[in-house]
């Protein structure tokens, strides 16, 4: 909540990463998804975070994305920081990837890239420009809201396959593929990945 000039204003919107959960992934494997893209995708996380500790750019990208402490990360950075040196810093690295880890472990959460997937809020096509099956997901960059930018955020509409899920995952026809992206109508917050050279429907190695 923010006040602008004496009036209350709320803010209804913000960028949310997604992550794949035990439901999800059980869904996904009744619909054929290969049990190896799930192996990929995980192993692709935990080196992520683990690359986090000894590389400053991922350090700030991970920092930036999965902390619960939003701070101007970029920022401290560029002024000179060494977020993988720096003893605080590198406690909150800790504790990303101890959450992760645990996560992971527990629960079956396999965290996604931001570029891949998002926690999307659908709403009823209107308009009637989209035929079945399609789905149009547009999404924008994530920022820091304690780092101030030059000019809006920058906004992309996905054009490959597109898998739309909502939530809670009880049965697989809370889950939808788009062969094409022009979010499924819905009323509810629903979950979009998409995908560029490797969809969830792929073995990850095929190099297609």
């Amino acid at each position: 909540m923010i006040e602008i000039s004496g009036a209350l204003h709320y803010d209804v919107t913000h960028n949310r990463s997604v992550t794949l959960n035990r439901p999800l992934i059980t869904i996904l494997e009744q619909l054929l998804v290969p049990t190896d893209a799930f192996v990929y995708l995980q192993e692709s996380m935990i080196l992520e975070f683990a690359d986090a500790l000894i590389n400053e750019a991922r350090a700030v990208a991970v920092l930036s994305a999965w902390s619960k402490l939003q701070l101007p990360y970029e920022d401290l950075s560029k002024a000179g920081f060494q977020l993988t040196l720096d003893p605080f810093f590198r406690s909150l690295l800790l504790a990303v990837y101890r959450n992760a880890v645990a996560g992971l472990r527990y629960k079956t959460c396999i965290a996604l890239p931001v570029d891949r997937g998002r926690n999307m809020l659908g709403v009823v096509d209107t308009t009637n420009k989209l035929r079945y099956g399609e789905a149009f997901v547009q999404s924008t960059e994530m920022r820091s809201p304690h780092v101030q930018h030059k000019g809006p955020p920058k906004k992309t509409v996905i054009t490959s396959t597109v898998l739309v899920t909502k939530c809670p995952f009880l049965h697989r026809v809370t889950c939808a593929k788009s062969p094409r992206s022009t979010c499924l109508s819905s009323t509810t917050s629903s979950n979009a990945l998409w995908s560029r050279r490797m969809d969830l429907g792929r073995t990850p190695t095929n190099g297609r």
